[in-house]
């Protein structure tokens, strides 16, 4: 048989009336037994759910004994949202992690019973001993405050809240447990409050996040109040999301304790777990913001259509032409000005228009600038980034070495011509719908380069650093690029060949 005892031992003077009488009618529906005193529970009596009086529980709260494992200890891990500085003094002199649990909601057998009324260290004892019998209790049956931050969510939306941290003041105690009984009604549907924080990333990689944020409006959090904070808002304005420059600018920002961050690459996880050079960048936003992937056929990169902006005089030239960004970074991706003009002047022979693009980020990142070229209308530094994502949108062509460029053209129709050198092929790729359906990295894409540059640091990853790719020698990266006359060849031959 089953039982409810309300712990009133080390609680007397805290409880309230709504907090008994919600224990009282939980005990009522599922027609358990309850009792006040230890003292008088029968022998007959083989598993207990304990409980302080300091709880809340919700009417529509599920049997817990019918849920719950039997033979275990069901309590909530606190240490995963508080410091208890007395349990946490107690680990560090036995010389344990600290791992400690909130006895305001315990599920036992009868053996365990005399558990619940032992002291900190008497218990920390007993745990240790019995360590294989410990289950760890959702926080939906035993809510904390301190959880706000952790899970995002309504507390309302737990079954049993907990409001221990307010029991020494007692007036306060009151007042809000009758406010908190009001917030509690059918049919306990609460919105979450989501965050979806763009933060410490480059253009290449905030464009990977647009379709891990729309996956998160469409499938993730559909019906929940939902906002996106981003420096780079042009690439999300479609998304029907309110979009803030930073989270100092949100209205009631404390209210959305559910945050996600994509693309954080200076991460501890990130450094531990892993290495954002050797994933695509699509699946190393979902996998920090919501530790998954998305489906392959979800992550086409949708771009706002800025066709519209780009300016008038520079319309014609850049719709019939292949745009070539020749981008500047590290050292294992950065090639001279001399290739890029070989390359360029290489096409403009043959037949086609260029037109250069890119931003100068600092002296050392951004793009090459290269001198003037008959027939090359360079826009080096000279278009905003809707007119760059028109830009992209309108021409039939992009050629780069530059992520950036390649990830935006993803989302539009064009050809792709990558120079890949410290990267492969499946981590930088766009996904693309093809006209027969089908998902894919190859639509309309064709790389240029002969292999790729590797140092040896690349292959010794250890817990602190990932794989390290940016620097190589002068001739392991000459031995990786295609001639003028390679590079021209392949774009004749891939446009001949169509999709």
């Amino acid at each position: 048989m089953d039982c409810i005892y309300v712990n009133i031992y080390k609680y007397k003077k805290s409880s309230d009336s709504k907090n008994i009488e919600s224990i009282a009618n939980y005990a009522k529906k599922h027609n358990i037994s309850l009792f006040t005193n230890y003292n008088v529970i029968s022998d007959t009596y083989n598993r207990f759910l304990v409980l302080s009086p300091n709880i809340l529980i919700r009417p529509d709260c599920p049997n817990l004994f019918e849920i719950l494992e039997k033979n275990k200890i069901h309590i909530m891990k606190e240490s995963r949202y508080i410091l208890n500085p007395e349990a946490k003094m107690l680990c560090d002199k036995n010389k344990k992690e600290y791992d400690w649990y909130d006895f305001s909601v315990v599920m036992l057998d009868r053996e365990d019973l005399p558990f619940i009324h032992l002291n900190l260290e008497e218990k920390f004892n007993y745990l240790q001993k019995n360590n294989n019998k410990i289950k760890e209790l959702d926080y939906f049956y035993n809510r904390i405050p301190e959880m706000d931050q952790a899970c995002g969510e309504s507390r309302f939306a737990s079954y049993i809240i907990n409001y221990s941290s307010f029991i020494h003041n007692e007036e306060k105690f009151k007042e809000l447990i009758e406010m908190e009984v009001k917030n509690w009604n059918p049919p306990y549907v609460y919105k979450d409050y989501v965050a979806l924080m763009v933060d410490g990333c480059g253009l290449g990689d905030v464009t990977c996040c647009e379709p891990v944020a729309r996956f998160a409006k469409e499938d993730l959090f559909p019906n929940d109040n939902l906002i996106l904070v981003t420096d780079k808002p042009e690439l999300f304005n479609h998304l029907d999301i309110p979009i803030y420059g930073n989270k100092d600018l949100v209205p009631n920002a404390s209210n959305y304790y559910k945050m996600y961050c994509f693309g954080d690459v200076e991460s501890p996880t990130q450094g531990r777990y892993l290495s954002h050079s050797q994933i695509h960048c699509i699946d190393f936003c979902s996998l920090m913001a919501y530790r998954r992937q998305i489906p392959n056929h979800r992550k086409p990169i949708k771009l706002p259509d800025y066709r519209s902006l780009v300016p008038e005089e520079y319309f014609a030239h850049i719709s019939r032409s292949i745009l070539v960004h020749p981008g500047k970074h590290w050292k294992s991706k950065t090639f001279s000005k001399e290739v890029w003009e070989s390359y360029v002047k290489a096409l403009v022979e043959n037949g086609y228009k260029i037109t250069l693009v890119g931003k100068t980020i600092t002296e050392d990142q951004g793009v090459v600038k290269l001198d003037p070229i008959e027939g090359v209308l360079d826009l080096t530094d000279k278009l905003d980034l809707k007119q760059f994502i028109g830009a992209v949108n309108l021409a039939p062509g992009v050629l780069s070495n530059d992520s950036a460029i390649l990830h935006i053209a993803g989302a539009f129709n064009g050809w792709i011509f990558p120079i890949l050198s410290c990267k492969e092929w499946d981590y930088v790729m766009p996904y693309r719908k093809g006209r027969d359906g089908v998902v894919s990295q190859s639509y309309k894409a064709h790389p240029l380069n002969n292999g790729y540059v590797y140092t040896p640091n690349q292959h010794k990853p250890n817990q602190i650093r990932g794989f390290k790719i940016d620097e190589c020698t002068d001739t392991d990266l000459e031995r990786i690029l295609p001639t003028p006359k390679q590079l021209v060849y392949e774009i004749n031959e891939a446009s001949r060949r169509g999709e």
